[in-house]
């Protein structure tokens, strides 16, 4: 499993000059430091296809050459879930509920795909 990129070591950083005024007028240069989680980088979602398999089964395939994280909901129920996606690769996953599955990258939907009702192969 890859790791996350909010994990230790792999923090952004930048520095922003503030003026402070003390008591006695004078002005004093300090510097404030600000940490936050670098923003994974991201694919043009037409890289991204989604597709409806058979069952409750749907796939997720990632035609680029990076890392991808997405989110999966399906309509009218509280089921959601997280996928990493490899590099030119699919993942496929299994819901509980038949219903329309909604898929999601960088907090847009970007895909959806119905359950079809068809049986899967034994």
């Amino acid at each position: 499993m890859r790791q996350p990129n909010w994990a230790p070591g792999s923090t952004a950083s930048f520095s922003r000059r503030l003026q402070i005024r003390t008591r006695s007028s004078t002005s004093r240069s300090v510097y404030a430091l600000h940490w936050w989680p670098q923003t994974p980088d991201s694919v043009d979602p037409a890289q991204i296809a989604f597709a409806y398999v058979c069952g409750n089964i749907f796939r997720v395939s990632n035609s680029s050459p990076k890392w991808i994280d997405v989110s999966y909901s399906v309509s009218h129920s509280n089921e959601k879930g997280d996928l990493e996606v490899g590099p030119n690769s699919s993942q496929q996953f299994e819901v509980d509920v038949k219903d329309t599955v909604l898929l999601v990258y960088l907090g847009q939907t970007i895909r959806q795909a119905a359950n079809g009702g068809t049986t899967c192969p034994p």
